[in-house]
C-alpha cells in the first residue's frame, strides 16, 4: 500500500490532521536547517564587524601617537665603538637574560644570535636597546614555547 492510498483511506478529519502535521514538520525543518543557521551567521558577522571597528579605532589612535612621537625628535642613538657581539653580550648580562646558545660575529659590523629558550619580554627589551645603539635587526625568527618563553634567532647589523 502506498502513502497516497493510505492517505485516501483516512477520514476527512484525519486528512486535515496529517496535512497540519506535515506543514508543522516542514516549517520546523525550514527553521532548523535554513532560518536559524542564517540568523546565527548574521549575528556572528555583526559581532565581527563591531570588533573590527574597535580594532580600527585603536589602530588609528596608535597611528596618531606614532606620528606625535616621530615629530618629537624620535630616537637618539647611543654612541659606542664596541663590536656588535660584545654589545649583545653586555645587554644580555644587564637584562639578566639566559646566555644565548650561539653568538656568531659577522665581519666587524654584525652578529647572528640563537636562543633556544628565552623570555619574550626580555628579548624585546634587548632588541630595542640594540637599536638604540644603531644596530638594525635585519632578520628575526621567533617560535613560541611555553607561556612567556620563545626560541629566537636574529641577525643584527650596524647602520
Amino acid at each position: 500500500m502506498s502513502a497516497k492510498e493510505w492517505y485516501l483511506r483516512q477520514s476527512q478529519r484525519d486528512r486535515w490532521i496529517v496535512i497540519g502535521l506535515v506543514a508543522l514538520v516542514a516549517l520546523s525543518l525550514l527553521y532548523a536547517l535554513v532560518w536559524n543557521p542564517l540568523m546565527q551567521g548574521l549575528e556572528q558577522n555583526r559581532n565581527a564587524v563591531v570588533q573590527n571597528e574597535r580594532i580600527i579605532e585603536q589602530m588609528l589612535a596608535s597611528e596618531a601617537q606614532v606620528k606625535a612621537l616621530r615629530g618629537a625628535g624620535g630616537l637618539t642613538l647611543r654612541q659606542t665603538d664596541k663590536a656588535p657581539y660584545l654589545l649583545i653580550d653586555e645587554i644580555i648580562r644587564k637584562l639578566g637574560m639566559k646566555n644565548p646558545d650561539r653568538v656568531e660575529p659577522i665581519d666587524t659590523s654584525g652578529a647572528r644570535v640563537n636562543f633556544s629558550d628565552v623570555e619574550f619580554d626580555k628579548l624585546i627589551l634587548a632588541l630595542g636597546e640594540l637599536e638604540e645603539y644603531g644596530l638594525n635587526i635585519s632578520t628575526l625568527n621567533v617560535n613560541r614555547k611555553e607561556a612567556g618563553m620563545v626560541s629566537a634567532r636574529f641577525r643584527v647589523d650596524r647602520n
